[in-house]
This record gives C-alpha cells, structure tokens and sequence, in this order.
C-alpha cells in the first residue's frame, strides 16, 4: 500500500506541475516494488495508473486483459478495457467484451449498464435493428419503465429502415396507453436552453441577452436552432436542447416541476 500511495503522489504531481521528471520517477518507484513486492494484485493499481499516465493505450490494454481473464468478475477492469480499446480504434474487440459481460449477468440488473453499452457500439456501426432489440431486452428485464432505456430504442428503430420507424411510431403509441393506464409510468419530454450568469457585472447583458433569446422563441424561431447556438449546457446544446424523457425522478425536484407544470409545445 505505502508503495501505491508514492506512485500515486508522484503520478498525480506531475498531472498537476506539468512535470514529465516526476513521471520517470514513478516508474523507477514501480520497478522497485515489482522486486520487493509479492503480490502482484496489490500492484495492479499502481501499474494501471503509470500505463495511463504515459498514454500507452496498448499496453494498457493488454494489463486489463491479464486482469479480466484472472478475476471475470472484475467489472471495473472490464470497463476500463472496453474504453481502452474504444480509444484504440478497435471496436470489435470492444463489442467482443461487452458481449461477454452481458452473456456472463444474464437478465441480471446488472447487466443493464452492460446491455446500453452494447446498444451504443451497435448503433455506432449502424446495426440499428438489433440495437433496438438489445434495448427491447433491457426494458423488458426493468420491467418496461426506463424511460431513459425507451428513447434510445425509439432512436435506434428511427435511425433503421422505415418499417421501423414505424414500429417506432407504434411502440410510441402503446407507451402512451400503458401510461394511461398506469400513471406511475408516465414520462415527459423535454428540451431546455440554458444560460449561466457568471458574475454581477455581467448580469445587466445576461439579463438582456436572456430577453433576446425569449423574444426570438415566441417570434417564431426554432428552438432546437437557438438552444445549439446559445446554450451553455455541453450536454444538451448539441441536440438542440433534447433533455430526453423524465418519470419524475431525473431532474433536480425544482426542474421537475417546472417541466410537469407546462403544458406540451409551452416555453417557460
């Protein structure tokens, strides 16, 4: 642990100081705790962070490996490795673990994370149709009321062939009858603009600037435009504003009311 603690201190300092000296200095503090220390498990961390600290993605990769296939229940290692490889351009070795993950929690909760990584390097690779079914699954095992879950196979049934756009259009309908039904199912839609006033000098231009956009809005422009020129939230600017859907609980309790208490096509 002590040695771990050093290297951590060291790597972390020359993040901070811009110093590439302490990061040669890490690794010779590795080194020696390979001879001195026994338990290579203890040292993985260690080795982990020094291989990231370098930028070296590929032997990174192949220290998450030894991992993965020693301890496959380490999902942690297996995560970092699907990143790596992601970040390395191979794809299809990432898709490859994120299969195996889900195969190994079956129809677990916890293969949920597992299931939206598989439906995004899916639609990555535009195999829309079966992501939408990848997403189908998870919302089955949730017992249909992730509304997260429900827009991203929506998405991926709309960005596929027509016929499922409209089993999208479809599965759209039936949600909102089963919502009828059952209220606790229900979910709303929305999209946001936001602006952040920084500081008291600047709030009279904020203020002004707040008027504009407003006034833009209710004359007519389209808020998706607006919302991707003018909004401070890197989240949501680039899909014009798209918050996707809310049961109520995804939002911060001011936010959610404030959306329940408008009425559809209404701009507060």
């Amino acid at each position: 642990q002590a040695w771990g603690l050093r290297i951590n201190r060291l790597v972390m300092r020359s993040r901070l100081e811009g110093r590439a000296e302490l990061l040669e200095e890490a690794d010779r503090v590795l080194e020696d705790a390979r001879t001195a220390v026994r338990d290579a498990v203890a040292l993985e961390p260690a080795i982990l962070l020094v291989l990231e600290a370098r930028g070296n993605d590929e032997a990174l990769a192949s220290q998450l490996v030894g991992i993965v296939e020693a301890r496959p229940d380490d999902e942690s290692a297996r995560g970092r490795l699907v990143d790596v490889y992601q970040r390395l351009g191979r794809m299809q070795d990432a898709e490859r673990i994120i299969r195996v993950a889900v195969d190994r929690l079956g129809d677990s909760e916890r293969s949920i994370p597992w299931r939206r990584r598989l439906g995004e390097a899916l639609a990555a690779r535009d195999a829309y149709v079966e992501a939408a079914g990848v997403y189908a699954e998870a919302l089955r095992i949730t017992g249909g009321t992730d509304a997260a879950l429900l827009r991203l196979q929506v998405q991926a049934m709309l960005s596929g062939s027509q016929p499922s756009a409209r089993a999208a259009a479809d599965l759209l309908a039936a949600r909102e009858a089963n919502m009828e039904r059952d209220p606790g199912l229900r979910a709303i839609y929305g999209r946001s603009l936001l602006m952040l006033g920084r500081d008291a000098p600047a709030m009279e231009q904020f203020a002004r600037s707040l008027a504009d956009l407003q006034a833009a809005i209710a004359a007519g422009e389209d808020f998706s435009a607006v919302a991707a020129e003018r909004s401070d939230d890197v989240g949501s600017a680039s899909l014009g504003g798209d918050l996707g859907f809310t049961t109520g609980n995804t939002f911060p309790d001011p936010m959610e009311r404030a959306i329940a208490e408008l009425a559809v096509g209404e701009v507060s």
